[in-house]
């Protein structure tokens, strides 16, 4: 099955549609695919294979990339591999331009402090994602479904301290189409944030697989070379160049090691921090965390004389007991009553 104008792989860059393109010029994917049935003449279901494919160049533009129309057709195994072109596409262009557009986002954490991602802006600190517990409760077949949706919550910004106060009690719950760059946006969390995934959530992790195989390393079906007067095969092979060219040719660094997982800590670690036994009651926890909240807030701090150094102090354990509240909040909700 081929595209509707042959796509060919070549060292650097891609042909399609009669032009080529640099993998250096890419500076987003957008890419989904999924699976659903619908119901044919006969009345039997026929499996319907739905993929988008899209890239966006640095100048702006955007480059489609589609199959042949199959309307009509019905022959699943046709439909088949017509949707396993554009994955395997997709999975190619992905990991060989995995680099050149980490380092498009990187150089925005450098030159903004933030990357933006739709509406949302990513920052170093992990502002956006005010309880990193939704990134832990997805479940694998979500995770290994690549994470087409990802639930978040938004931090609301108040200028008042008691807006801030309350804050942790009023919260938005939002989802992100994870549409664009997936496999960057989970490399900003893990590295940036902190954020820790297992191996086996990620398909493509700085072009590598969960098993450490180079994604797109492996050739596929069709596209090794062809006898000669056979048509031409969706994908060829990158040409072999010859060993003084690339005498000369620039090699990245590799990358930094991902920083090593967050221990996951339970209901007597979070309760300690809000100065709690194990074991009380939802109100304790909530008058427990109102005290503590008063107590470290800078602007009443500020109110009572404290200096800069301790306005510091009280910010960072004023963070600390927001997060071990967020934390017990979905924990009790969750714990079976009795």
């Amino acid at each position: 099955m081929a595209l509707a104008q042959r796509m060919a792989f070549f060292d650097g860059g891609f042909r399609y549609l009669g032009r080529d393109y640099l993998l250096r010029d890419i500076r987003h994917i957008d890419w989904w695919h999924g699976t659903d049935r619908q119901t044919g003449s006969d009345g039997k279901p026929i499996p319907r294979y739905r993929s988008r494919l899209k890239i966006t160049l640095a100048n702006g533009k955007t480059v489609p990339i589609r199959t042949k129309s199959q309307w009509g057709t019905t022959n699943s195994t046709i439909l088949q591999d017509a949707h396993k072109v554009i994955v395997d596409a997709a999975e190619i262009l992905l990991a060989r331009s995995f680099n050149y557009r980490m380092d498009a986002y990187e150089k925005d954490f450098a030159q903004k402090g933030y990357v933006q991602w739709d509406d949302y802006q990513i920052t170093r600190d992990g502002s956006l994602f005010y309880r990193s517990s939704y990134c832990f409760n997805l479940n694998d077949p979500l995770v290994r479904s690549m994470l087409y949706s990802f639930k978040l919550v938004a931090m609301l910004s108040h200028k008042h301290w008691w807006g801030k106060l309350l804050m942790p009690l009023v919260r938005t719950d939002e989802t992100l189409e994870l549409e664009r760059d997936r496999d960057c946006f989970l490399y900003l969390l893990r590295r940036h944030i902190g954020l820790y995934w297992p191996k086996e959530a990620l398909r493509v992790y700085r072009g590598v697989q969960a098993d450490g195989t180079p994604v797109g390393a492996t050739v596929p079906p069709g596209a090794q070379a062809s006898p000669q007067g056979q048509p031409v095969p969706d994908y060829q092979a990158p040409p072999r160049e010859a060993p003084r060219a690339r005498q000369n040719e620039y090699v990245p660094p590799p990358p930094p090691p991902p920083p090593p997982p967050k221990p996951r800590l339970g209901e007597e670690h979070y309760l300690g921090i809000l100065e709690l036994r194990e074991g009380v009651a939802w109100t304790e926890v909530k008058s427990g965390y109102r005290s503590l909240a008063k107590r470290y807030h800078p602007d009443l701090m500020r109110g009572r004389g404290a200096s800069a150094a301790e306005l510091k102090l009280a910010e960072d354990k004023l963070k600390t007991v927001n997060e071990a509240y967020a934390w017990l909040e979905d924990y009790y909700r969750m714990k079976p009553r009795g």
